[in-house]
């Protein structure tokens, strides 16, 4: 799909470490890359890379409101339903508050980033 759509796809992550399991964190990737990929402007760019303390997965798509942001975390949200059922970005907000990491689904310029926190919060 990203080939068909000339996507540039830029991946800089060296051994990192998250505090999820293997299939978490793959189920997470797939989840988060798979949108990016969805969603990313034909002919766009997406980044992968961390920093010591956060993961980043950025696409330059259109950006949302934050109304549209919040509903892209529920089940079937109306916004997404043409596209998906939303179940993605659903499973990916339960993998990481089970396993007690922050994220987070913001505007950036050029497009939209999604930031997942490495370790878990602390109490």
């Amino acid at each position: 799909m990203a080939q068909s759509r000339k996507l540039t796809i830029v991946n800089e992550l060296k051994e990192t470490k998250i505090a999820l399991s293997k299939l978490a964190a793959e189920q997470v990737l797939r989840q988060v890359i798979g949108n990016a990929i969805r969603y990313c402007r034909e002919g766009g760019l997406i980044k992968v890379w961390a920093d010591l303390d956060c993961l980043y997965v950025f696409d330059s798509c259109n950006k949302l409101s934050e109304a549209e942001i919040a509903r892209s975390f529920e089940l079937l949200s109306n916004e997404l339903v043409a596209h998906s059922s939303s179940l993605g970005l659903f499973i990916v907000k339960n993998i990481l508050n089970k396993y007690n990491l922050d994220f987070a689904f913001t505007n950036v310029d050029n497009g939209m980033c999604f930031k997942i926190q490495l370790s878990q919060k602390r109490s």
